[in-house]
């Protein structure tokens, strides 16, 4: 009796790491993984119930590549027949044709916020907001930037501070960064704790939300050197990776502190 009980657990628990992850090649042992991904999604949200009656997604980044932070998002939103809108500061015109072919990718329209009228970012942001009019819009972090990026920190401050003084009604949520592989790669993640989670496993077409959005990491490999390592898979990359992009809902129990920098150019 006593090992068919331990039968029967070892047998739940593959079944768990199966349903949570699907099989692993490779890297952590697959204990560390189970506890891994458990621990991501234990107590949070569902990140599609955020967009039920959401009509307009809106993303704001500086970089022209950011996007890809939260391309399972913003392809599942398009496929709920969604509004999305990239926005990155500026780009030259080698990086532009790689962001139409990531908008296309994503069914997003990809916008540059240099070309909206104001003094500063802070103006350009008002701007954007005025003419897109959004639902939910996707920003950094203000403290730590997905990968302690300060462009990334002061742009997700911007932000809030835009929408959390304006007379908007808005949604505001925080891509996170809390997966070891990409905190390794990317030299840094964030510290606060994840309200929400999107599921990277569900489908999108012929493939998942996750294989979108390693697509449209590797439009920009030949570009980026963290994108190629994704791309080519480098140390089996992809299958340590977090199926799962995370997200801070702006206003939730954990604290945003706005520490305001000089300037306002990201």
């Amino acid at each position: 009796m006593p090992a068919l009980i331990v039968g029967v657990v070892i047998v739940s628990v593959v079944a768990a790491y199966i349903w949570i992850q699907g099989q692993s090649e490779g890297g952590a042992s697959q204990t560390e993984t189970i506890q891994t991904r458990i621990q991501t999604t234990e107590g949070l949200k569902d990140m599609r119930t955020e967009l039920e009656g959401v009509r307009k997604i809106l993303w704001i980044g500086p970089h022209a590549d950011d996007e890809v932070y939260v391309a399972g998002l913003l392809r599942f939103a398009r496929l709920e027949g969604k509004d999305c809108t990239i926005v990155a500061y500026k780009a030259d015109n080698r990086r532009k044709k790689l962001n139409q072919m990531s908008a296309e990718l994503l069914g997003c329209k990809y916008i540059y916020m240099s070309q909206y009228p104001g003094k500063n970012v802070e103006e350009e942001i008002r701007s954007i907001l005025a003419a897109e009019s959004p639902d939910l819009v996707l920003t950094f972090h203000p403290e730590t930037g997905f990968r302690m990026n300060k462009a990334h920190a002061k742009v997700g401050r911007l932000v809030t501070e835009v929408i959390s003084t304006g007379n908007y009604n808005i949604k505001l949520f925080y891509v996170l960064n809390k997966d070891p592989t990409l905190e390794e790669l990317l030299g840094g993640a964030d510290r606060a704790k994840p309200t929400h989670y999107l599921d990277l496993q569900l489908p999108a077409g012929n493939g998942s939300l996750f294989e979108v959005k390693i697509a449209d990491i590797c439009i920009y490999s030949d570009a980026i050197p963290a994108a190629k390592a994704i791309c080519k898979n480098v140390d089996g990359m992809r299958t340590k990776m977090l199926k799962y992009e995370l997200y801070m809902e702006y206003g939730s129990n954990e604290s945003v502190k706005l520490v305001s920098n000089e300037g306002s150019s990201p």
